[in-house]
């Protein structure tokens, strides 16, 4: 049961990157790409590398839609940098306990 679950998981994430990068036109995702690159240079965030192989596997895909979508785009760029911007945040740990 639990490589089901495991399996179920790990498509369920890859099928969410996937459609946001099917939307955006071959440009767009060259630009994603760029946008995570900065993003990792930024912060040096691990998990950005990870993304940013992937994004850039991505963008010389023959599926792009010659149409750009802005509003994916916008959403993709925008959401990457608030969640490395959170990846920045220091928590304070508590003290004794």
């Amino acid at each position: 049961m639990n490589q089901r679950v495991n399996r179920a998981l790990s498509e369920r994430l890859r099928d969410h990157g996937g459609r946001a990068f099917r939307a955006l036109s071959r440009q767009q995702r060259l630009l994603a790409v760029a946008a995570l690159a900065a993003l990792w240079a930024l912060s040096r965030e691990g998990l950005l590398l990870l993304l940013l192989v992937a994004a850039a596997a991505q963008a010389f895909r023959r599926d792009a839609p010659e149409r750009p979508d802005h509003v994916a785009l916008a959403q993709y760029v925008l959401l990457a940098a608030v969640l490395t911007l959170l990846c920045l945040l220091r928590v304070p740990l508590a003290a004794g306990r």
